[in-house]
């Protein structure tokens, strides 16, 4: 609908709106990269939690993380039993609820897991 507005505007003031949709190459790369910072954002959480934790340990402080939320356990449907499967459906089950999360929620539970979890005494390695 808005490229159809700018389509029936006079072909100066098309000109001088589109003039504006430009980025200098510098400017355009930093603009590239931030956007490739937030693309692989959930990503790369994941992948700092792998490097710290294992599979096992990431898929308790989830559980515990969610443990008393029982909104967003129903909405994202974990599998409180998780802990006796096999490492590779722990795994899924991680990118899993990873794929399903907003990065606001991927960062809180980032942030639960590596300063709240990972100093918890209750669970040990």
């Amino acid at each position: 609908m808005r490229k159809q507005l700018i389509v029936c505007l006079p072909s100066e003031v098309t000109e001088h709106i589109l003039s504006y949709l430009y980025f200098s190459y510098p400017l355009s790369k930093h603009i590239k990269g931030v956007n490739n910072s937030i693309k692989n954002y959930k990503q790369d959480c994941l992948f700092k939690l792998q490097e710290k934790y294992t599979t096992r340990t990431i898929n308790y402080f989830i559980l515990l993380f969610f443990l008393y939320d029982k909104f967003n356990s129903e909405r994202y449907n974990l599998d409180y039993d998780i802990m006796e499967t096999s490492y590779h459906s722990q795994y899924r089950n991680i990118l899993r609820l990873f794929d399903i999360l907003s990065l606001v929620e991927v960062r809180r539970l980032y942030n639960f897991i590596c300063f709240n979890g990972g100093s918890s005494e209750t669970y040990i390695h």
